[in-house]
């Protein structure tokens, strides 16, 4: 078996969403939420094997959105997960591990340095230094959905030329409008699409005709941080 199936990962027991109230497709959410999962008597680390397994556990993976201006880098994903081959995403960011728990439990910089691991080992550019978290994306209806739940987060970096892969599973990465994406629906991975439908739909909502530069993202804040 390979080092990234015997690895220990972060999980959740699925029963725990549930308490939490945690609805199908996203959801926003703050630190609040975050805390709940971080607590020591909430998480869990198993081998990704025992954790694909299972539909008790569902393993967390902080899924980082990437923004220039109104435009949001994505890319298409290689062959590391064969179940999202050729995919395009919006989400930057992967599998908390054991290791990463390197400072006490009470302390989540841990967590949030696992995040940035994760961000420079698939892409040269120089890392934000501070992470939105928008909500959770809760998707039971793939394979891949079952066993996972994302921590959405949001962060913007400098423009085009200054953000590059630096993984073969992070291919074709670009930046696109909002409307660039939402007429790419077909082609985006479920939690994206996800995503890309909320925050289109928030734009139309809140644009006017005199205001066509308003920045979905910030939209998307405003209303998390609102409730």
């Amino acid at each position: 078996m390979d080092a990234a199936r015997t690895e220990k990962v972060m999980v959740v027991r699925a029963g725990v969403l549930r308490r939490l109230n945690i609805r199908a497709g996203f959801t926003l959410a703050g630190d609040e939420l975050l805390n709940l999962l971080l607590n020591e008597n909430t998480h869990h680390f198993l081998s990704r094997a025992t954790a694909e397994r299972s539909g008790r556990w569902r393993q967390i993976i902080p899924y980082v959105i990437l923004c220039s201006g109104n435009r949001i880098w994505t890319y298409l994903r290689g062959d590391g997960e064969q179940r999202l081959k050729d995919k395009r995403s919006i989400g930057f960011g992967g599998h908390i591990r054991l290791e990463d728990r390197s400072v006490p439990v009470g302390n989540r910089s841990w967590y949030e340095r696992s995040i940035y691991r994760e961000l420079s080992e698939e892409l040269y550019f120089r890392p934000p230094r501070h992470l939105q978290m928008l909500g959770v994306v809760n998707d039971r209806r793939t394979n891949v959905g079952r066993v996972h739940l994302g921590i959405v987060y949001v962060c913007y970096v400098s423009g085009a030329g200054t953000v590059h892969s630096r993984d073969p599973q992070v291919r074709a990465l670009s930046l696109m409008s909002v409307e660039e994406l939402s007429a790419l629906q077909n082609e985006l991975e479920p939690w994206s699409r996800s995503l890309i439908k909320q925050i289109h739909a928030l734009k139309v909502t809140r644009s006017s005709r005199k205001d066509r530069q308003v920045d979905p993202i910030q939209i998307l804040i405003g209303v998390r941080s609102a409730r």
